[in-house]
């Protein structure tokens, strides 16, 4: 573990320490008519074309940048010079063996980190205030990726201060992990630009401004997620923190007075979609449109019932595994918080991990079949395959947490899938909401993929920081602490 984790951090740091020229050249390299050192890496390792062609995005960066007014050339120039000094700093702060053998210059470091880092996301935030959404660069679904990384970021920035003010440290490295992950989306949109374009380089469709579709739309997820397995790896148990407050603790007590209820009525909804869901299939089934089909442009639901028609059963793979997770994963919830003591049930978790493979293998198969459609569906396939394989790294996350008998792994893994398989009703929701607001369809699509399953997984793991990773360790939060890991899993220390 501590050579993985080693190797991480040397793979981070060094990604940092590439891209901190690229960023701290934009405003100079812009401002000249210059060629970014990015793009003149992406024409040696990929194609020249690829790089600088007419469908790569730098024929239009330019003129773009000079259109733009004075102002917004100075607050983009700012941020990336302010951002570039906190991504360089982040791999040092998370380093433990620098913070326990430096503890002055970690707290030194943070100050730094902490204040270059707000300043640049207020002025991000003011350049997406004085510029309409279809201005931004990348049109609506880029601007609106752009708010939701500035919001998450500045959020996290703030409550990571505030946990450490008042000495909870646990809550504090816990937050600033998802903060550094969703400053790293920066240098991973270009070197995803860089892998997907050697990966594919024959295929056809295979374009910088294509792979920048399809980037974004799962860049968010693979944030969370990368936040998530961190913080399961890497964090050694409870930190020396200060009591929980009061009010904090009459808040979990009364949480976990509703957990019934909550699962209650989540059984329901589960229950409820999960025939929507079927019902939805077996309309598909029959050649006509379904719940959803006044929402979709004609060419794009023929194109649907035509995937439906080639890969019948790969959507019914689908809609059968995230039908089994909807119903299975409160009763699940129930069993591994309950309080009172009850005979081990071997045959809930067996369907619950039977219904995840089931929507992975639903999701690859759609995955592969959109692909095969090249331009028309490469950002679906891409996008689809990045869910499901996320669902698989939680999946082999939440099965060690119940072969080691890690009561807090499991109950964090379980939500995460949870969470993560309400992605199709999340970005259904979001769309429905972007085409109300006036988006066209496809932008609307994208914007609602662009934020919809970070959303879902940003949530559960709001509850691995301030529910299942809080420590309690006064005589006065004893009343209020965590109840006894179910039977489900060895008790164990977690």
């Amino acid at each position: 573990m501590l050579i993985t984790k080693r190797v991480l951090w040397i793979l981070v740091t060094l990604l940092c320490v590439l891209f901190a020229p690229m960023a701290a050249e934009f405003y100079l390299v812009l401002q000249s008519d210059a060629t970014p050192t990015y793009a003149r890496a992406l024409s040696a390792l990929v194609s020249h074309d690829y790089a600088m062609g007419e469908t790569s995005g730098m024929s239009e960066m330019t003129p773009y940048w000079k259109s733009m007014p004075r102002l917004n050339q100075i607050l983009l120039g700012l941020h990336a010079a302010l951002a570039t000094v906190s991504l360089l700093l982040g791999p040092f702060l998370l380093s433990g063996s620098i913070r326990n053998r430096w503890p002055r210059a970690h707290r030194k470091m943070g100050r730094i980190y902490f204040g270059f880092g707000t300043v640049a996301i207020l002025l991000s935030i003011a350049y997406l205030l004085l510029t309409p959404l279809e201005r931004v660069y990348g049109g609506r679904p880029f601007a609106i990726g752009l708010w939701g990384i500035a919001i998450l970021t500045l959020y996290t920035f703030v409550m990571g201060f505030f946990h450490i003010v008042r000495g909870e440290v646990e809550a504090h490295r816990a937050i600033l992990v998802l903060n550094f992950c969703a400053l790293l989306i920066a240098p991973f949109l270009r070197l995803w630009w860089l892998v997907l374009g050697r990966l594919f380089l024959e295929t056809p469709g295979n374009t910088q401004a294509n792979n920048h579709v399809a980037v974004l739309l799962f860049l968010g997820l693979q944030t969370v997620i990368a936040a998530i397995v961190s913080m399961s790896l890497f964090t050694r148990g409870p930190a020396a923190s200060r009591p929980p407050t009061a009010s904090i603790l009459r808040l979990r007590s009364r949480t976990r007075a509703l957990l019934p209820h909550l699962t209650s009525f989540a059984l329901a909804a589960g229950i409820l979609l999960a025939l929507g869901l079927l019902h939805q299939s077996v309309l598909r089934l029959l050649g006509g449109g379904d719940l959803f089909a006044a929402f979709r442009p004609t060419a794009v639901l023929e194109r649907e019932l035509e995937v439906f028609a080639t890969h019948s059963l790969f959507f019914w793979a689908r809609a059968l595994g995230l039908a089994g997770i909807w119903i299975l994963a409160p009763l699940l919830i129930r069993r591994v918080f309950s309080p009172t003591p009850h005979h081990a049930n071997r045959t809930l978790p067996i369907l619950f991990g039977l219904s995840i493979l089931c929507a992975c293998a639903g999701w690859f198969g759609l995955a592969a079949g959109y692909g095969t459609e090249g331009v028309r569906g490469w950002g679906s396939a891409i996008y689809w395959g990045t869910v499901a394989t996320s669902m698989l790294i939680l999946f082999a996350f939440w099965g060690w947490g119940l072969a080691t008998g890690h009561a807090r792994r499991v109950r964090e893994f379980t939500l995460h899938l949870y969470a993560l398989a309400f992605t199709p009703l999340t970005v259904g929701l979001m769309q429905w909401a972007f085409l109300r607001g006036g988006f066209p369809w496809g932008d609307a699509f994208l914007s609602a993929g662009v934020t919809g399953t970070s959303f879902n997984l940003s949530l559960s793991y709001y509850y691995t920081v301030y529910g299942s990773r809080a420590p309690s360790p006064s005589p006065e939060a004893s009343r209020f602490a965590q109840p006894p890991s179910s039977p489900l899993i060895a008790a164990t220390p977690s």
